[in-house]
């Protein structure tokens, strides 16, 4: 997530991997308003990686929700976010903050 002039925050990149830890999908998503900041040290984007990039926050959200099928159990860090994010909503999901905070 970047800090953006309109809405505050908005998505930078979208990743997911399988049960086996194998990567399926990891996407930069560009920003639909002015990016304020990057939170590269977060996010370890810059303005430079997404130069060039087109995809929207709607067609990543597209190619995430082909990806979950029924019963699909997500498992991530703040999830809630992501699903924010993304304008998603999905279940089962476990959230591993509620087992670990972030410091």
């Amino acid at each position: 997530m970047c800090a953006t002039a309109a809405s505050g925050k908005e998505l930078l990149q979208v990743a997911v991997v399988d049960q086996d830890g194998r990567q399926v999908m990891k996407e930069l998503v560009q920003p639909s308003s002015e990016v304020l900041d990057y939170r590269t040290e977060l996010t370890g984007i810059t303005a430079e990686q997404l130069r060039g990039v087109t995809t929207t926050r709607k067609a990543a959200a597209a190619r995430v929700a082909q990806l979950l099928q029924p019963g699909t159990v997500l498992v991530g860090h703040s999830l809630h976010y992501d699903l924010q994010a993304l304008q998603l909503d999905h279940q089962p999901v476990i959230d591993t903050a509620l087992l670990f905070s972030y410091e």
